[in-house]
């Protein structure tokens, strides 16, 4: 645990989940096992290290039309839906119904876009005792508490060069690492990296060559199901003020292919925000990567808590990944 100056004298006292700046990831990728590795003897699932940090978490409710995705990494959006909570449990639903009204929602908003495509979604239900609850696996995925930018992406693994899978088997036992639970997650992130991204897009453009080499953007619209909410808000940074040494690239391995995601490290300069008593019209909008790297802005996230969590109506949400095409 760390005891850092608050990085704002604004906004309300919360907690935010930093990779740690270990040696160690100077000569060793970070990276984390998505499957059970006991079968491998002395292995461990993540070379993980996080400090949780004391942070000053500015509302975004006062004035949420100043917040802009080319300049912060992020916006807010007032969009209205037909569905509720239950609808987001149903699939069929979900890619027959939410999925083009939201890609079409997005499709008017950005300016410049021809095509939008949605090529994933993350159905978010917190539980009661969530936090005691951290080695169970859960029924559905789990608020991230940790700043993050990036998702897993899909890279055949035996495309790796050989060198780059001795790597990762010799990562997989090494024996002192911290080992944090794949159900749920303590940290600041990004859910692609620009590598991680490509990867992810590439069977699209395989259906859709036309398109290839054309400028292109990861965007998450992220939005309760549920509100007003209080409970595990979502939390951004302001791209402004995050540094590229502040971002490091994450590899996670699954059995068949490896992906990559980036972490961000402390900074007392990062500047966050939320967004209070969320209501299901409004969409929180952020980019996770792009064809043009860290060039445009980044909004790297993670659900935060804010003081004693004892709100009797928890959190649930649903986050929807477009594919962007300029």
């Amino acid at each position: 645990m760390a005891s850092n100056e608050l990085a704002s004298e604004e906004g309300v006292p919360g907690t935010i989940w930093y990779l740690s700046r270990l040696e160690l990831y100077r000569k060793q990728k970070p990276f984390m096992v998505t499957f059970d590795t006991s079968t491998f003897e002395g292995s461990k699932k993540t070379n993980h290290l996080y400090e949780s940090y004391p942070t000053r978490i500015v509302d975004m409710r006062a004035d949420m039309g100043q917040y802009k995705l080319n300049l912060h990494g992020f916006e807010v959006c007032h969009w209205d839906t037909p569905l509720v909570s239950n609808d987001f449990d149903d699939e069929n639903i979900l890619r027959e119904k939410y999925y083009p009204e939201i890609a079409s929602q997005l499709q008017k908003h950005l300016a410049g876009v021809s095509t939008v495509h949605v090529f994933q979604h993350l159905r978010r239900k917190t539980p009661k005792g969530f936090m005691e609850a951290l080695e169970k696996e859960p029924d559905y995925h789990q608020p991230i508490i940790y700043a993050h930018a990036g998702n897993p992406t899909l890279v055949p693994h035996t495309s790796l060069s050989n060198k780059f899978s001795r790597d990762i088997d010799r990562n997989l036992k090494e024996p002192h690492f911290l080992n944090i639970s794949g159900a749920y997650h303590i940290n600041a992130s990004s859910d692609f990296s620009t590598r991680g991204a490509e990867v992810q897009i590439e069977s699209f453009f395989r259906e859709n060559e036309h398109l290839r080499g054309r400028r292109w953007e990861i965007i998450n619209a992220w939005r309760v199901t549920k509100g007003p909410n209080n409970d595990w808000p979502l939390a951004v940074c302001d791209a402004r003020t995050v540094s590229r040494e502040d971002v490091e690239q994450n590899d996670v391995i699954h059995r068949t292919h490896v992906g990559e995601s980036l972490r961000l490290y402390h900074n007392p300069k990062h500047k966050w925000h939320f967004l209070s008593s969320q209501e299901v019209t409004e969409v929180v909008l952020f980019r996770n990567a792009s064809s043009k790297e860290l060039q445009l802005p980044v909004g790297f996230h993670s659900a935060v808590t804010l003081g004693p969590q004892k709100f009797t109506d928890l959190r649930e949400s649903i986050e929807i990944r477009m594919l962007c095409i300029f």
